[in-house]
């Protein structure tokens, strides 16, 4: 999961298309999209109007959520993973976080308070912040 992550993150030196299985010019161009700079992303009209999606018949957005999927796959309750594959070993999964930073486990990720009178997180939950800002205590 983190491999894979770290490889979205640096989808400049990762993303290459294998031979097999082939995939359509739409496809790629749509994962392409996906997987860019912040400026050049596709956005939500392009998504609805895109080659990979209108040239397979008329997709009914609006009511997608409510429609039969295609692929229904058979699992036993909702925590089934028998449809994953299995690793032989998963480095760094969360079973591992005990006595550990969180920081090891999201790799490039950064993060630049706009306020920088904060230390911390915590400062978010601070007394004068709770009366400025009563919706942190819901």
């Amino acid at each position: 999961l983190q491999e894979t992550a770290h490889r979205i993150l640096k989808w400049k030196k990762y993303l290459k298309f294998p031979s097999k299985p082939v995939l359509s010019t739409d496809a790629k161009h749509l994962i392409n999209r996906f997987l860019t700079e912040s400026t050049n992303r596709i956005t939500y009209e392009e998504i609805l109007q895109h080659p990979f999606f209108t040239k397979i018949g008329k997709i009914n957005w609006k009511k997608l959520h409510t429609s039969k999927p295609p692929i229904v796959p058979n699992v036993s309750n909702e925590l089934s993973t028998k449809h994953f594959d299995v690793f032989k070993s998963v480095k760094n999964s969360l079973h591992s976080v005990k006595g550990q930073t969180l920081r090891n486990h999201f790799p490039d990720f950064t993060f630049n308070r706009k306020t920088p009178d904060r230390k911390s997180v915590f400062g978010l939950f601070s007394k004068e912040n709770a009366e400025n800002h009563p919706q942190i205590g819901k």
